[in-house]
């Protein structure tokens, strides 16, 4: 989703986009959203109170459960391993300090109501790929539903692609992932 919101200020510069399994949208009634919001600040302000200056140093196995049993999206050991390159610092004896700032887990915390969602996308007039991973994070096909209308009505051009595998396609299936992006831009 971060990425849809950075690619819809450039929008009208954009000739094409691609989404990898971001069609699986995260929203809330009205009512619901300002609570949302709120816990995303109050959040943010208990991370700022804790004390950071000795992160806590963990093992390459401890890393990979975290990510594989504690977060739920999907993280295979081999996309935690990758994940680790630029989100880890080794600090030795096979021990690695998580650098990945902790506050940007709260980007999955934004949330709109499905009347503003629709709203948002009617920005998005470019030609546009999605890749949705199936089961994915098992996201509601009702939700993808909304949204994927929205671009159909909007964009240019609009194809979705369902590919067996878990959210992290990208780095479980590169070279199919690949493929179809290659097709996609290169439609001969």
């Amino acid at each position: 989703l971060f990425c849809s919101l950075t690619s819809f200020y450039s929008c009208f510069q954009l000739q094409n986009l691609v989404m990898i399994d971001s069609l699986g949208p995260i929203y809330d009634r009205a009512s619901r959203a300002t609570k949302v919001f709120r816990e995303f600040i109050e959040g943010n302000m208990r991370l700022e109170q804790k004390d950071l200056s000795k992160p806590p140093v963990y093992t390459e196995a401890q890393v990979i459960e975290l990510y594989t049993k504690k977060i739920a999206l999907g993280y295979l050991p081999d996309n935690v391993r990758t994940l680790m390159k630029r989100g880890c610092k080794s600090v030795g004896d096979g021990r690695y300090v998580l650098t990945k700032d902790a506050r940007l887990r709260y980007i999955h915390w934004i949330r709109s109501d499905s009347a503003a969602l629709k709203e948002y996308f009617k920005g998005y007039t470019n030609n546009l790929l999605a890749l949705v991973a199936i089961p994915g994070l098992g996201g509601s096909s009702a939700k993808r539903k909304v949204v994927s209308d929205a671009l159909a009505q909007s964009c240019r051009t609009f194809k979705i692609v369902d590919v067996e595998g878990n959210h992290h396609l990208h780095m479980s299936f590169p070279d199919i992932v690949a493929g179809h992006i290659r097709s996609f831009l290169d439609p001969q």
